[in-house]
């Protein structure tokens, strides 16, 4: 990349990865809906295992982006023989982690549950629905590298259709399943969960294909030609991973913190806080895209090494990300109670919602800037710094939690203001990092020749 992008270009890389989440979330609103049907205890144990479940899947994501930094800095720099090396090394490395997950998930979940739930029936639900997601932990791995190979290259449309197919067959499957329609037993909660696992085998064999339908992609960035096992590749990989899997591990391992004591409060409480959770992600999922967007356009950016574009480009990515997350936060509140109707029928849960509902969409103030800000720090090549600012961040949101939730034992509105302080946090750190530091020194170039 040579100049800054226009806003036509940010949209071509971002719009397909997020029709993908959105396919992806509705997806996950069919979920929360199936399960909610069935019960609120059904539906809490889902909610808990799925919190716990994104920890672990932070590590394979934290892999992931360690690719997408690499190849789209290899891409910027014009190195393209490097990058089949670099997607091979990071399947050496990320599959046999998905085997280890997939053992240690199945056999211990119930060890880890125990420290975060209360509730025995939750918590039975929690950790029969984690030794079924399991087993689709190797598939998750390498469905992640290949994700972190087209997202650095900036060509996110095939994403659009792996995702979008997988979403699909997990609706579909959820249905058949949880139900026991068209002749399958009726599996309830087991069901919704075997139905990800088939879905994401979907994800896999949608990228597989299409690229095997791309022969000039094979060929100019020699995937299908065997490397010599380069130790640096490796260490790079792990390098960059190893600093994102403890942030990662840090920050989800707050938010499973934070609905540990909501739990506390009630099921009723838990509830409202299941149904926040997937409004959350679905008006951030544009978000985290543009974020990842800004992170391809960054390490694009420093593979040219044109270093003066880049705050420029990230600025740019920021307004579209006001623009359009400021927009879903009001139509939310708007029509609030039709959208959480969508996701349970429990008429408390639907009348008690506003108030807490109100302080997570506040955070909306500062989310578009933070988000993008932050994951363009670790497109630098240093992903070290990412973890330190995360760090001292973490501390202050769970001071808050620990004061304001488990001392006070305030309201569930005082409890989803932490939303917002941890991301006003976050946008000061960032900021001190690029208006007061030298960032410029701090740049590591990854596009070694191999």
């Amino acid at each position: 990349m040579e100049r800054i992008p226009s806003y036509k270009e940010i949209f071509r890389i971002a719009i397909p990865i997020m029709v993908g989440g959105i396919s992806e979330s509705i997806s996950a609103i069919v979920d929360t809906a199936f399960m909610g049907s069935i019960g609120t205890l059904v539906m809490d144990g889902m909610g808990m295992a799925n919190i716990f479940l994104l920890v672990i899947i932070m590590i394979g994501w934290s892999f992931s982006r360690s690719v997408q930094i690499l190849v789209s800095q290899n891409f910027g720099a014009a190195n393209y023989s490097n990058i089949g090396a670099i997607v091979q090394h990071a399947i050496v490395v990320l599959f046999p982690v998905g085997i280890a997950l997939m053992l240690l998930l199945y056999l211990f979940n119930g060890l880890f549950l125990s420290y975060i739930i209360e509730n025995q029936s939750i918590y039975a639900i929690a950790s029969e629905i984690c030794s079924i997601r399991a087993l689709g932990m190797p598939i998750v791995m390498l469905t992640l590298v290949f994700s972190g190979f087209f997202t650095g290259l900036g060509q996110t449309k095939v994403l659009f259709y792996s995702q979008g197919l997988a979403a699909l067959t997990n609706i579909i499957l959820n249905y058949i399943l949880v139900f026991g329609k068209l002749g399958a037993p009726s599996m309830g909660y087991k069901g919704s969960a075997m139905a990800t696992v088939l879905s994401v085998v979907v994800a896999l064999v949608v990228l597989l294909v299409y690229l095997g339908y791309q022969s000039g992609l094979i060929q100019k960035y020699e995937l299908l030609i065997r490397k010599k096992l380069q130790f640096y590749l490796i260490r790079e990989v792990m390098r960059l991973a190893m600093p994102m899997v403890v942030l990662h591990a840090f920050s989800l391992g707050s938010w499973v913190y934070f609905f540990s004591l909501i739990e506390k409060m009630g099921e009723k409480e838990l509830a409202i806080s299941m149904v926040l959770k997937q409004i959350f992600t679905a008006i951030t999922i544009p978000g985290f895209c543009l974020a990842s967007t800004a992170n391809t356009i960054v390490g694009q950016l420093v593979g040219s090494r044109k270093i003066d574009l880049i705050l420029p480009s990230v600025l740019k990515v920021i307004k579209l990300n006001y623009a359009i997350l400021l927009s879903l936060a009001l139509l939310t509140f708007v029509f609030r109670y039709p959208i959480v109707a969508l996701f349970t029928t429990d008429a408390q849960v639907i009348e008690q919602i506003s108030m807490p509902l109100i302080a997570l969409l506040l955070a909306y103030l500062v989310i578009p800037a933070s988000n993008v800000i932050f994951n363009s720090i670790s497109a630098l090549g240093s992903t070290r710094i990412p973890l330190y600012i995360e760090t001292i961040n973490l501390f202050f949101y769970l001071l808050y939690m620990f004061i304001f939730i488990h001392v006070m034992k305030l309201s569930l509105f005082v409890a989803w203001l932490a939303e917002i302080e941890y991301w006003i946090f976050l946008l000061v750190f960032c900021c001190i990092y690029f208006y007061k530091m030298d960032w410029k020194k701090n740049i590591i170039y990854l596009d070694k020749e191999s």
